[in-house]
């Protein structure tokens, strides 16, 4: 779990600002989107190794792949949007939050491929790619020293070249590695993003648990409440 339940994005200093205090709730709301979709998106792509790797990829399975794979991109643009424009200037300014939002720029541009698909269809065809990207990944399987590399294109079949994700050199993991989305000219190595995005939430954590040892007694908040209401019809 990338934000556990001690996290002091959970309970926040009620005095640090009502504007503060929404941005750091969208940067945790962000991260644990993220980290629910990889998951997910491991789990959706993991049993393809173990199957007939000549079958159809099952339809349900194809959409749930994307799906994730556009919630991770999205969720990660709306994290460097509210990292960028932090009210916390500190922050802000800081050389770690300055770094994530330079490596991980390409997730804009390749976001607004598809976000603005209408306007930018002669571009996608210019770049032989699809309405809905391409998605690569790798699969490893360490007790025979075996990786597979996948490259699924959706949409109508038309002369168009598999460009397959070339494992060579890369240290890889028992199971999907390399998860790649692809949109005309910009690819996001998800896989390779994912412990970045961990270690700029970590920063804020740090930065966070920072200001509650400096002021131990103040008041935080607590979060997610969740209010239920049961309703009886009258009895005539």
């Amino acid at each position: 779990m990338l934000i556990s339940d001690e996290s002091p994005l959970r309970r926040l200093l009620v005095g640090i600002g009502r504007k503060q205090l929404l941005f750091l709730d969208g940067v945790r709301h962000a991260a644990e989107i993220v980290d629910l979709a990889y998951a997910r998106l491991r789990d959706i792509l993991s049993p393809i190794t173990l199957e007939d790797q000549n079958a159809p990829f099952p339809r349900g399975r194809a959409t749930a792949s994307f799906l994730d794979s556009w919630v991770i991109v999205d969720a990660v643009d709306r994290l460097r949007g509210l990292l960028h424009l932090m009210p916390d200037q500190v922050l802000a300014d800081s050389t770690d939050i300055r770094r994530f939002l330079e490596e991980s720029k390409v997730v804009r541009s390749l976001r607004n491929v598809t976000d603005h698909l209408a306007e930018r269809a002669d571009y996608v065809i210019a770049n032989d790619s699809t309405a809905l990207g391409i998605l690569n990944w790798v699969t490893y399987r360490p007790g025979d020293n075996h990786a597979t590399s996948f490259v699924f294109t959706p949409g109508t079949i038309v002369n168009r070249e598999a460009k397959l994700v070339d494992p060579t050199g890369k240290m890889l993991s028992q199971g999907v590695n390399l998860v790649t989305l692809s949109a005309g000219e910009y690819s996001v190595n998800i896989s390779e993003l994912m412990p970045k995005v961990a270690d700029v939430v970590r920063h804020v954590e740090a930065h966070l648990a920072a200001l509650n040892l400096a002021d131990p007694n103040a008041t935080r908040s607590g979060s997610d409440m969740l209010v239920s209401v049961e309703f009886h019809s009258a009895r005539r």
